[in-house]
């Protein structure tokens, strides 16, 4: 099946304007300015954005998004370059990043309002890395950045949660990737909604009890209304500021595209971190997610830990060993992500999640203080407590109830 669909996007890329190879010696990529392996080569022959733009006018479910330009190139296979290689280095350099869900050679790119579409097929003698300028970021309606959104509405009765995946609307398939192809069939708990920040980063959502939770931590650089968030603080810089701002644990891009990113009280306070439609949870969210996932409710309020439910919260990998399991029965997928504290430090990287609410706890003296929920490797306890602002720790979105 991915044969067919890389040579079927191949093929409807391609006008053969000249009956032999046209190809030249290229150091980078003109789009995304990205270093190539040595060796790598620009096939001429897909200038014509017309004939570039046909894998996405092929597709039924495009949601009007359209290549503006295209760009082929070959890589050599002994360069070994992969698709986490194209991450790695782009993000390093600013840009937005998102897998696609549905074909993991497919991958979307944004930086400063400009999106870009990245096809990458390794086969056993040469790579190709196409580049597609687009229109609009996926997910996005034609003259609305607004994130789509759809919804299975059956009910959830049980502490086992509905996951819910990617739908056909959301990502424009390929050329021959036809919409009847991807209609669900498998279980109910892969299937539902998906959506995307304004970095075209792509989310999946949990239904758990009558909340819908992302599943993934926010990984936005911006605002829902496209205000840039402050980053690349100093130690110093971080624990004075009073303004919203992120960090990548360690300062890594690949820290990013793993645990998201850490972000201080003051944007998860913001009212504008989250996806139009979505808020960061509040203490009263995660008090309502825990006593449906078996908290007892006269320990929700307590400060401190609390139940023993965190291992239907946690992922089962990338936790410090412990002798404390975990099933990811909930399907909120909680990584440790670690933390940076008030004075700069980054910390607790595959220890702890903890997680921001917008709930305030208090704001007096010119001090802000935020409820934080957290669980750790070494305790099936979910921790509640609140923190200065100037601590960066990881969010979750809810959606706003209608």
């Amino acid at each position: 099946m991915k044969k067919m669909i890389a040579a079927l996007f191949i093929m409807a890329c391609t006008l053969m304007v000249f009956a032999q190879r046209n190809v030249v010696p290229v150091p980078r990529t003109q789009m995304l300015e990205m270093l190539l392996p040595e060796g790598s080569r620009q096939d001429l022959r897909f200038l014509s954005v017309a004939a570039a733009g046909t894998f996405l006018a092929m597709s039924t479910e495009s949601q009007n998004l359209e290549i503006k330009k295209a760009e082929v190139y070959i890589i050599p296979s002994s360069s070994r370059l992969t698709g986490d290689d194209i991450i790695r280095r782009l993000t390093a350099n600013g840009y937005g990043a998102t897998v696609d869900a549905t074909d993991p050679k497919v991958m979307w790119f944004s930086k400063d309002n400009s999106h870009w579409m990245v096809y990458f097929s390794a086969e056993a003698n040469e790579t190709n890395l196409y580049i597609g300028q687009t229109n609009q970021g996926p997910g996005y309606a034609q003259n609305n950045r607004q994130p789509l959104f759809e919804a299975s509405n059956q009910p959830i009765s049980s502490g086992v949660s509905q996951t819910i995946g990617p739908t056909p609307s959301h990502i424009p398939p390929l050329a021959g990737r036809q919409a009847v192809s991807r209609q669900p069939t498998v279980p109910q708990r892969d299937q539902g909604m998906v959506v995307y920040d304004l970095d075209s980063n792509l989310y999946h959502v949990v239904q758990l009890g009558n909340l819908y939770w992302l599943k993934e931590n926010l990984r936005t650089t911006q605002y829902k209304d496209t205000t840039r968030i402050a980053t690349g603080l100093s130690a110093e810089e971080w624990s004075k500021t009073k303004t919203g701002a992120y960090a990548m644990y360690d300062d890594k891009p690949a820290n990013r595209i793993k645990y998201g990113l850490l972000y201080n009280g003051y944007a998860a306070a913001s009212g504008k971190l989250c996806p139009e439609g979505w808020h960061v949870a509040t203490d009263a969210d995660w008090r309502e997610l825990e006593k449906f996932l078996g908290i007892p409710e006269q320990e929700l309020e307590r400060t401190g830990e609390r139940g023993n439910i965190a291992p239907k919260m946690k992922t089962t990998h990338d936790w410090n060993p412990s002798a404390f399991t975990s099933d990811n029965s909930s399907g909120l997928s909680i990584l440790p992500a670690g933390a940076r504290l008030d004075n700069g430090e980054y910390t607790t990287l595959n220890q702890y999640g903890n997680f921001w609410t917008s709930t305030v706890y208090d704001d007096r003296y010119g001090l802000l203080y935020l409820w934080n929920h957290h669980v750790h490797y070494n305790t099936n306890a979910v921790g509640r407590i609140y923190t200065l602002a100037q601590n960066g720790y990881s969010c979750r979105c809810v959606k706003d109830k209608d």
